[in-house]
């Protein structure tokens, strides 16, 4: 029988999810994940061999469909395309980008608005699954990412050792004391993908957002996130809608839905993963 295996691959984690006759037969999540631009491609396959292991209807799979964080050019989506044929040498497989993703599970073929990926990196574009127009160019998380996990991490990091929140705040985040300097920049700038070193900082800001200081710290990093899409889709402005999917835009919707508001944009929508909506999609497309 044939099968398609779609995937959204972030930075740092992918999902999934196996079709047979229109209908998914079986969803992974919390899988490793990788971008071409930054990650690295044998610890990438490794896990994806050690994930599927048990799982060999999915290897098995001879058509595949993926959405990936860093492929927004055909050089890297060439990159992505040769690291799963290491998996898949037999199957079919098309590459595209993870903001094309984003509008296909986020607006399916309805007429579409702003589509914004925040999790470990940050993406946007506006458009639905008919087509996607993306004026602003993607910079990563060393010159751009503004609100992402990376992004909140660094700025956490920062705060922290240049000694910028209160020890309550700080303790708060990090009970058994703060990470040792030199680990913390072993971890960062020496690791495989530094941008998901970084995002990992960034869970701590969930478990102390009593503290003022940490909801300021993420509204400045979303202002900054809100002032870059003013900028570059100001045409699409006026009241426009604004669907958001990643790991950060779920977890701190509450913050950035307000935020984004006071530059015109309304937030209707938030999907912590894409994954069912392009399931649906595909299923609907018959494709």
């Amino acid at each position: 029988m044939s099968s398609l295996l779609i995937a959204d691959i972030g930075g740092t984690s992918s999902r999934w999810a196996l079709l047979r006759a229109g209908a998914a037969d079986l969803l992974v999540e919390d899988v490793p994940g990788y971008n071409p631009a930054t990650g690295d491609a044998n610890a990438f396959t490794d896990a994806l061999a050690e994930r599927f292991h048990a799982h060999p209807e999915m290897i098995a799979a001879d058509r595949l469909i993926i959405y990936g964080a860093g492929c927004g050019n055909d050089q890297r989506k060439a990159r992505m395309s040769e690291v799963l044929y290491e998996v898949w040498p037999g199957a079919s497989i098309q590459v595209e980008s993870d903001l094309l993703g984003a509008a296909r599970a986020l607006f399916g073929n309805n007429e579409g608005g702003l589509v914004l990926i925040l999790g470990t990196g940050m993406n946007a574009g506006w458009g639905s699954g008919k087509g996607l127009h993306q004026p602003m160019p993607s910079l990563g998380y060393f010159l751009g990412d503004e609100g992402s996990g990376a992004d909140l991490g660094r700025h956490l990091l920062n705060a922290i050792y240049y000694d910028r929140l209160p020890r309550a705040v700080v303790n708060t985040m990090f009970p058994l004391g703060i990470p040792a300097l030199p680990a913390v920049l072993e971890d960062v700038y020496r690791s495989g993908s530094p941008a998901r070193a970084a995002a990992s900082y960034a869970l701590k800001l969930a478990g102390a957002m009593e503290h003022e200081e940490v909801v300021r710290l993420i509204e400045g990093r979303f202002r900054a996130l809100a002032a870059v899409l003013s900028r570059f889709f100001v045409h699409e402005m006026r009241d426009s809608e604004v669907r958001a999917t990643g790991s950060i835009a779920w977890g701190f919707q509450g913050i950035l839905g307000p935020v984004l508001k006071e530059k015109g944009m309304i937030l209707t929508d938030v999907q912590r993963s894409p994954l069912p909506g392009l399931v649906r999609y595909h299923a609907e497309a018959g494709r």
